[in-house]
């Protein structure tokens, strides 16, 4: 086996990796790796239905200081695409319209408004 080994070239290597990933890349296409992915999402969902999402990323690892983390390294992007799209103006004002429109928010503003 060493002896093979010894015969191998880099560039041997990086076609054997080449011939995989195209290999891969028609696989993962395929009707049975759809149908297995799609079983494999099914069996998930069955397995963790009584559970919350808390406890579900808890079980698989993720902390709150991991989410945490993610957020702020995606929070730009996801504040761009937002804004590039034309959602992030009625996402906010959907978010913020109950807050503003709300009696006890109204009468604070117009007693500053009185004074």
């Amino acid at each position: 086996m060493y002896e093979f080994m010894k015969q191998l070239t880099p560039l041997d290597v990086e076609e054997f990796f080449v011939l995989i990933y195209e290999y891969w890349k028609e696989l993962r296409q395929s009707q049975f790796m759809q149908d297995l992915i799609l079983y494999g999402v099914e069996v998930f969902y069955d397995f963790y239905k009584d559970q919350s999402l808390f406890e579900v990323l808890s079980e698989i690892g993720l902390t709150e200081s991991d989410l945490q983390t993610e957020a702020l390294r995606f929070y730009p992007k996801v504040m761009d695409a937002f804004n590039e799209h034309g959602i992030l103006e009625p996402l906010l004002q959907a978010l913020l319209a109950p807050f503003y429109q709300s009696s006890k928010t109204l009468d604070m503003i117009e007693k500053h408004f009185n004074e």
